[in-house]
């Protein structure tokens, strides 16, 4: 079974600097507080981000399967992770919202089953 979690997010930054820090691939770690350390092997599609989550809680590998500047799209397959999924695809967009403002969507497409 496929389980779709959507977040959409609107942000106080211009959508072409939000795009600049999607695309980099990279510093998930100054993001999101559950990162403590991100590293990226490659650029562009087929790039792998190393993530390692907070309090020993595991580690992360992503796979970078589409970047897309005219779309401003992201896809990646996590193909390490502790969660209890078999398969695990997620998207980030961001779209425009104003001159100082865009809005960030993340869907994540997640099979049940063990984790990787």
């Amino acid at each position: 079974m496929t389980t779709t979690v959507v977040i959409d997010k609107n942000l106080r930054a211009p959508a072409q600097k939000a795009w600049a820090a999607i695309e980099s691939v990279g510093g998930l770690d100054r993001w999101f507080p559950i990162i403590d350390a991100c590293r990226v092997e490659g650029a562009g599609v087929g790039a792998l981000r190393h993530l390692t989550l907070a309090g020993g809680a595991g580690e992360m590998r992503d796979r970078i399967v589409e970047v897309a500047p005219q779309e401003r799209r992201l896809r990646y397959h996590r193909t390490h992770h502790p969660f209890p999924v078999s398969d695990y695809l997620g998207t980030v967009e961001i779209f425009d919202a104003g001159p100082e403002a865009s809005r960030l969507l993340w869907t994540g497409a997640l099979r049940d089953g063990a984790g990787k």
